[in-house]
This record gives C-alpha cells, structure tokens and sequence, in this order.
C-alpha cells in the first residue's frame, strides 16, 4: 500500500515489451486487450507472436495449430524464418464433401483476385 492505496505492478507491460524488442514469443493465456489497443506494433505482435498453452498431467501442452486450423503448424510457429508451406492438393478432388471445412486445397475454388 502507498498513501493508503494499494499499488500493482503492470507486469503485462515489461512481459511484451521485452518480447517486442528481442523478436521473441510470448508464451501465456493472457491475450492482452489494453496492450493492443496501446500499440499498434505491439498489437500486430501479439497476434503473429502469441503462444497459449495447457497443462495436461502437469505436462506442458502447446497447441499443434497455434494461429488456428489455416495457420502454421507449431514448429513452424517457432522458427525465427519460417518455412513455406503449400496446403496439398485435396485427395477427394471435385467429390469432396466437406465444403469450406476442407483443409486441403482445391483449385477449382480458388478465389477470384
């Protein structure tokens, strides 16, 4: 307490920070809201840079997929240049089901530039 209030340290801040400036990860479940909207560097890495996580059995457990099903796999995540990757061609074709959904390629959907 000083002067009667109670005082905490934003260590979100210095967290970020140091990530930001050593082109590092930051590995946490905190999506830090009010760092985004104070920076819009500091917004764009968050996003590109974030790694969250669980434990499972007390064993540390990353998500394969951390940007999502579309994104890089987690080892790519990791790497200071990342490899670039082609989505495969469906093997299922024009006969595939699963719409949107599939997360192989179609060249026959191809969206229109």
């Amino acid at each position: 307490r000083v002067a009667g209030r109670r005082v905490v340290c934003n260590d979100d801040c210095f967290i970020v920070k140091h990530a930001f400036e050593s082109d590092g990860f930051v590995v946490s479940n905190d999506v830090y809201r009010d760092l985004q909207a104070e920076k819009p560097e500091w917004r764009r890495f968050i996003q590109e840079r974030l790694l969250m996580f669980s434990f499972v059995n007390n064993k540390f457990m990353p998500p394969d997929d951390p940007l999502g099903r579309h994104g890089p796999t987690l080892e790519n995540f990791l790497r200071k240049f990342p490899k670039t990757q082609r989505r495969q061609p469906c093997p299922y074709g024009q006969t595939c089901t699963y719409g949107t959904k599939c997360r192989f390629q179609h060249l026959q959907r191809a969206k229109p530039v």
